[in-house]
Parts: C-alpha cells; structure tokens; sequence
C-alpha cells in the first residue's frame, strides 16, 4: 500500500510539473504575440499622428466607458459583470454606478468599483478622428477587384474599437455591456430598462475578443474620374451643406439637430445607393478637407444666427448612429423616437429609421423623455444599449468563403485584436498658472483662464512638474488623495470640484495640485470662475461638446457617493440611468498634444493581465 501511494504522489507531482511548465510554455508564448502584435501598431500610429493636418477641418476625441467580462473564464466567476464576489458569505463588489443593487442580488453591494477607475471589467472604448496629409493608399477595390491602386495625400482616419458581426452575421455591435447569451439575463446595465437583457451570441462578446480598428478612407476631390464599378461616397447633393431645422416634435429654432455631414458620417451611402459608410465597403470619399470644412460651418452658422450659445451639433453624426438633440436649455441628448407618422426625412432618413425598427422592443416603448433632469431625467431609450449609439467602423475579422472585395473590404480596418482598453487624453496650453518655482507657495496654483505659454501642469510633492491630462474621468494614479475637502476620506481616487466650501479654490497654495487624475477641462473652468458658489455654473470650453455629467465633488470614491448638484441638466457621473458620454471636438483646430494608453488581454487567460502601452505625442 505505501508503495502504491508513492507511485501515486509520484504521478500527480510529475503531472503538476508538466503542467506547470506547460502553462509557463503557454503564458510566455501568448505574451510574446501580445508584444509583437503591439509593437507592429507602433509605427502605423506615430506616422498617423505625425501627419496631422495641421489646420484640421475638425479633431475628435470619444470616450464610453463599457462594463463586460474580459473573457471566458473571467464570466464563469460571476453571473454578471458588475459583480465582483468578494468571499463566500455573499458580499460583493459592484462595478459601476453607486446606489445600485443588482436585480439578481438579495444584498445591497459592500463596495462600489468607480467607472473612473479601469480594471478587468470596466474598460474603456474610445473613438478618435482626424485628418491627415501624407501619401495613402486604399486597402479595398470595387467588385471583381480585391484592391484598387488608387492614392491620395489626404485622408479621414480614425481610431476605436471595431463593430464587430453577431454569429448570424445578420448585424454590427460595437463594445457592449450586451450578454452573450440568448435568454434574458440580469446584468447591472439592465437597472436601466428595469428588465433582463436578451443576450446577443456575437464575436466580441468579451473584452479580450474587442478589435482595434484603423479606418483610412482617402479623401478626392469629387469632379475625379473613377472608374466604374467603383462607387466611392459621394459629396452631399446640396453643396451648401445640409442642415436639419424643422419644427417637428417641438425642436425650433431655439434647439438644433446635429447636421447631416456626408461622406464621412454614419448612414452616409455610396455612389450606388448600395452601401453606408459605416460598413467599410469603400475607403474613398469623393470630398476635399477644404470641402468638408465648409460643410461644418454651414452647420455651425445657422445654429449660432438663431440666437443659440455653445457648441452646435455638427460632430453627432461622426460620432453617433442616434440623432442628438440640444438647446440652450437643455445639453445633447438623443432623439425622440420618430412618431407614427411619416417623420422629417432629413431629421430621420432612412437609415435612422431602419436603425429604430431593428432594436429589439424599441418600437414598442414610445419616445423616452427628452426633458432635462427632472423626475424624468434624459436616459438611454429602452432596450437599446449604449454600445449601438456609436458610429464605428465595421469589421469582420473571419474569412468566409467565396472571398469577394466587400468581405475583403469588411477586413480592412482590422488593426489590432484582443484590444481590451482604448483610451485616449488630451493636454494643452489652456489656463494661466504661477510658474514661480517650488519656492512660492502658490506654485501651480491658476490665475486665470487661457493660454500663458506653457502647458498646463500640476506639481507632486517633490516640486516636480507633469503634464496635466483632460478628458473622461479616470484614475491615472490608482492612489488615494490626501486634501479631500469634504469627507476627509483616504478613499478618494479621483477628485472632482466640490462647491459646498471654499476650499476648492484653484487660486489658493497647493489646492491644484490635489487634482492629479484625468477630469475635464470643464470642471477646473468651472472651479475658476465659482470658487464656492453653490450651485455652481458649469463653464464649458466649446471643445467639450458633450459631457453628460456634473463636476461632481469625487468621481472615484469607494463606499461613499457622490452626491449630484442641481447645476443645469446635469446628472451624476456614476448615476445609474445615464452612461456617462465625453466627447471633444475641435474645429479648425487641435490639442497640443495627446496621450493613448492601450490594453491588450489574452482571451485564453493565459495571460492573467495584459500590459498596458501608453504614447504621447505632440502635436503642435
């Protein structure tokens, strides 16, 4: 018997051994492919970047925040990806909005994870567009022709996650907080509608399977012979630009529709009434930059000559499937659904009403409210989830037989794959600080609002200087922050401008410095200019055309919430029923300088986390 369980113990040990090594072998070889797949994207975007066109027709920076499983055997940890399970008594660490107890759940959350803070089930998805000038080639041809040889100095290139196929081929999904399967299934994004989500079966379906794209589509001028049966995107028939001012469902002239911007915005077709831009048919557009410039200003010009202040919507359709609305009164937000009757064709073209009839349960809710933040604040429209409102490009990522130019074509934005984070950041030169030295006291602090030369820093501890990043709230530092002014919390990550006391006050020593993580622009604006008012009036740099969520005392806390302020239409960052959305848009004109920070995960798991790879580039 002692010799048959030393045969045994001899048998599992060399078992173990094997697969360990074996794993080892594995997780080594998946981490050699993560690095060379990363290191190959590494030229493609600094050449991109580096060609910037210098005076751009527009620069565009999208952020969503998506909340999904990174893989396979992460989803068999937890039946939803907003739980976290922290021990076997039940308790659990919810990954999102505060306030929020899972249908599925019987107990109340013990911690809450901050959308602002990134990890294997919150990630990030983020769009950027921009115009470029330099020699590029197209990647796709027209039926009959794998490829065309076409060039162009100019070009349209974006960067984002791809929408990828669902398994029956029959539609696109972008990032998604989406199940994967079929019957309906509580996850925490379903408090939005207040019922279970009906899963979609689709490539991408976790976090590790998402696919960064690079979309060229080369830009010439439209009086250019092309060679049928090539059928680029056309300019828009009304040379003056397209802009939507109707009177419909009550949006006057007081309020604007997001113009209609083709060849480059979504529903946009080809020359053969065949295909929508977004389908990644064809990589030409028949439009100069010069040209497209003009079409923006034509959408701007009538928004501002009604009387209207702020930021038109003429970026919506290079950003969202889903028509925007706006006023004065009220910050952007999605279209009432088009009523019974025949809706405005240019507000609603077909390609919006098709998008509105395939949602599942759409057609039946009714128009969700289009009020401010009342009892009825402006939330997402049932049943359509936030990663289908984005105009992304479409990729499939599988050959499929026969192979035709559109499949191809379907193939030529595929950039990088298992591309779990996407993050982009920008800084500039855009407040006035006191650069006196370490020896002032004020050193850091603002006094005043614009450019003073340099770009806007913060200062640590030592006196060192760093670059001070703006865009969609994010903990960049992972660290708590000493000076909470409020709570006097150690479990504050990311601070955010907090009007209930003077102590936020930019000008004072060292209160800016307290700001380290990635916030908007908008929110050191605003503490500016209200130093303690309460309710505050949220100044917005027209750039930051649309942030959907108030400068909320802590974006990023644990256990405690953030409380939302009654400033305007506003709601909380972390509030349940509002995806927080960040978009920056610029016309005629660019950040200094930007920061892309990308993830790459092993869908295998044999990778447990994947590195993380960040570049800075400058701009001007």
């Amino acid at each position: 018997m002692l010799s048959l369980a030393m045969v045994l113990i001899l048998i599992v040990g060399i078992n173990y051994v094997f697969r360990t090594a074996t794993d080892a072998v594995g997780a080594g070889n998946a981490l050699n492919s993560i690095n060379s797949d990363s290191q190959a994207t590494q030229p493609m975007i600094f050449d991109d970047l580096r060609n910037v066109s210098k005076n751009p027709p527009c620069f565009i920076i999208s952020s969503q925040l998506v909340t999904q499983f990174l893989n396979s055997d992460d989803a068999k940890t937890s039946s939803d990806p907003t739980i976290i399970v922290t021990d076997n008594a039940g308790n659990y660490a919810y990954v999102g909005p505060f306030g929020t107890t899972p249908k599925s759940m019987t107990v109340a959350p013990t911690q809450y994870v901050s959308p602002a803070t990134l990890n294997g089930r919150n990630h990030r998805a983020d769009m950027l567009k921009f115009f470029a000038h330099a020699l590029y080639q197209r990647r796709s041809g027209p039926d009959g022709r794998y490829y065309a040889s076409d060039s162009s100095n100019d070009a349209f290139i974006e960067y984002g996650h791809a929408a990828l196929p669902s398994n029956d081929l029959t539609a696109f999904y972008g990032p998604t907080g989406l199940p994967n399967a079929t019957t309906g299934v509580y996850y925490g994004t379903s408090n939005i509608a207040g019922v279970p989500l009906a899963g979609v079966p689709r490539i991408g379906a976790y976090a590790s399977d998402w696919v960064l794209t690079r979309r060229v589509t080369l830009l010439k001028d439209p009086n250019t012979a092309i060679t049928l049966p090539d059928y680029p995107y056309p300019p828009p028939s009304n040379p003056a630009g397209i802009t939507a001012w109707t009177a419909q469902s009550g949006i006057t002239k007081t309020s604007a529709f997001g113009a209609v911007l083709p060849p480059l915005s979504y529903g946009s077709f080809d020359g053969n009434g065949a295909t929508q831009f977004q389908s990644s048919r064809y990589d030409v557009a028949g439009i100069t930059p010069e040209y497209f410039d003009r079409l923006i200003a034509n959408a701007i010009l009538p928004y501002q000559s009604a009387g209207n202040t702020g930021a038109s919507l003429w970026w919506n359709p290079l950003i969202y499937a889903l028509p925007m609305t706006q006023s004065t009164a009220t910050p952007p937000q999605p279209y009432p659904r088009p009523a019974a009757a025949p809706p405005d064709p240019v507000l609603f073209p077909p390609y919006v009403l098709s998008y509105y009839g395939a949602v599942p349960g759409y057609a039946t809710t009714g128009a969700f409210s289009n009020t401010p933040n009342t009892a009825a604040p402006p939330y997402i429209p049932q049943g359509i989830d936030p990663g289908l409102w984005y105009n992304r490009p479409q990729c499939n990522p599988t050959i499929s037989t026969p192979v035709t130019a559109a499949s191809l074509a379907e193939m030529a934005p595929y950039f990088l794959q298992h591309c779990s984070q996407f993050v982009v950041e920008y800084a500039g030169d855009y407040m006035q600080q006191n650069n006196n030295g370490p020896t002032d006291p004020k050193y850091g602090a603002m006094t005043g609002l614009g450019p003073d030369g340099q770009i806007d820093f913060y200062v640590d501890a030592n006196g060192n200087k760093h670059i001070r990043w703006y865009g969609m709230p994010r903990s960049s530092t992972g660290t708590a922050h000493a000076g909470d002014s409020t709570s006097g919390s150690p479990l504050v990550l990311i601070r955010g401008y907090d009007p209930t006391t003077t102590n936020d006050d930019p000008t004072a020593a060292g209160v800016l410095n307290y700001f380290t993580d990635v916030i908007p622009l908008r929110d050191y604006y605003t503490m500016f200019l209200n130093k303690g008012v309460n309710p505050p009036t949220l100044y917005v740099p027209p750039w930051e055309v649309d942030v959907n969520f108030d400068p909320t005392r802590d974006y990023g806390s644990y256990l405690t919430a953030p409380t939302p302020l009654a400033s305007g239409n506003k709601i909380a960052f972390n509030d349940p029923n509002n995806p927080p959305r960040y978009v920056a848009a610029w016309h005629d004109d660019m950040p200094a300088m930007i920061r892309i920070l990308i993830k790459v995960d092993d869908p295998n798991n044999k990778v447990k986390d994947g590195p993380w790879y960040e570049y800075v580039f400058r701009l001007k």
